[in-house]
């Protein structure tokens, strides 16, 4: 549910041709490990559920720490 009331932080940091963005938010937080495989036949018409798998497939590191009070998705990529 969306609320005026949630904060969402980004930051960047970009070192040496290295390019950090981590987005924190105070949603309720998810497993990542609990997320549907976006390319699993029942799942290829499905509307949503693809934006892990792409940022997965674009970066060279993802890392996912979520918890009751939000979700800090941190991902990394050389340029």
């Amino acid at each position: 549910k969306l609320s005026p009331d949630k904060l969402v932080a980004v930051t960047i940091s970009r070192n040496n041709g290295k390019v950090e963005i981590s987005v924190t938010d105070q949603g309720t937080g998810f497993n990542p490990d609990e997320i549907d495989d976006p390319i699993a036949q029942e799942n290829l018409l499905k509307e949503v559920g693809r934006g892990i798998f792409i940022i997965k497939s674009l970066m060279d590191l993802v890392e996912i720490e979520s918890t009751d009070k939000g979700t800090r998705t941190t991902i990394h990529k050389t340029i």
